[in-house]
């Protein structure tokens, strides 16, 4: 099942990248509130469906469902962090602490879930993860002046724990309560939430977007949909095991955020995030041959 993981986990990531690159800019247009609850809206249209074909496990205990709906809070909390991160900070460095949270993930498996894994899978997850670093950062955006704020780096560190706490959770329970289930709960619970927040900071809850704004909320919400169910079917398939592959993986969204830059911007690769991207790869080839 290694093989489902490491698809499932790129697919996230790909799915997550894209959606966290039109996000930061939507977050930038109507701020974190609106960006993280006309998101959820749009994330729910794509989960439920899916959740209806695999159908409801109405056997799971009142004290999972609960907990499924406190860890819910924290993903809501987290995409709220991340938005406001992405407002108010530099993607260059923002991004790179938000995509972090699989260290805590694989720490988390291993010694609360009691995940094992081997030392050659060690060594390709650190190199995966020093490769996303390596990729998302840009040298010349810090040369020449990136936001280094408090707020933004504060709250992209929020977000990493939250992130961590809910995938913890879910490589636990995914298997238990159902991986398009479980994704549905955490979505549907964050649409209001978001309008919750919305009407508690005193926000408009509509603003005028254009046509090209509204599709891009439509895409990135959509994506993120799709993002986390690629994420926890290995889940459900293989239960916490392969939780350290998958969250690593998935953490690639932040180099796939910089190559969407790269290509709609044009800008060229810098030397570091060439290194990061052959370190990426070569971490994921070694870990599909060898594990």
């Amino acid at each position: 099942m290694l093989y489902l993981a490491v698809i499932a986990g790129l697919l996230a990531a790909t799915f997550w990248g894209v959606s966290d690159y039109l996000g930061g800019n939507i977050s930038r247009k109507i701020g974190q509130y609106r960006t993280t609850a006309y998101l959820s809206v749009f994330n729910t249209a794509v989960v439920f469906p899916v959740m209806l074909f695999f159908g409801i496990n109405l056997g799971i205990s009142h004290w999972i469902l609960f907990l499924a709906i406190v860890t819910s809070v924290a993903m809501f909390a987290a995409a709220l962090f991340m938005y406001k991160a992405y407002r108010f900070g530099s993607l260059s460095i923002t991004a790179p602490i938000v995509n972090s949270y699989p260290s805590l993930v694989v720490l988390g498996a291993v010694f609360i879930l009691g995940v094992a894994i081997t030392k050659i899978e060690v060594i390709s997850i650190a190199v995966i993860l020093i490769g996303i670093v390596l990729l998302s950062i840009r040298k010349s955006a810090l040369k020449n002046g990136a936001r280094i704020t408090a707020l933004g780096t504060g709250s992209a560190v929020i977000a990493l724990v939250l992130y961590a706490v809910a995938f913890i959770f879910a490589g636990a329970y995914a298997k238990v309560i159902g991986f398009a289930l479980l994704t549905f709960i955490w979505d549907v619970t964050s649409i209001p939430l978001g309008f919750a927040a919305l009407f508690a900071m005193k926000q408009k809850i509509i603003v005028k977007m254009s046509k090209k704004m509204i599709a891009a909320v439509v895409v990135s919400g959509a994506f993120l949909g799709f993002g986390m169910l690629s994420f926890m079917y290995p889940l459900f398939a293989s239960g916490e095991v392969d939780l350290p592959i998958v969250s690593t993986l998935a953490s690639f969204a932040g180099g796939v955020t910089v190559i969407c830059a790269l290509l709609f911007l044009r800008e060229r690769p810098e030397t570091n995030q060439w290194i990061g991207m052959v370190m990426a790869i070569v971490g994921v080839m070694v870990l599909s041959y060898f594990s």
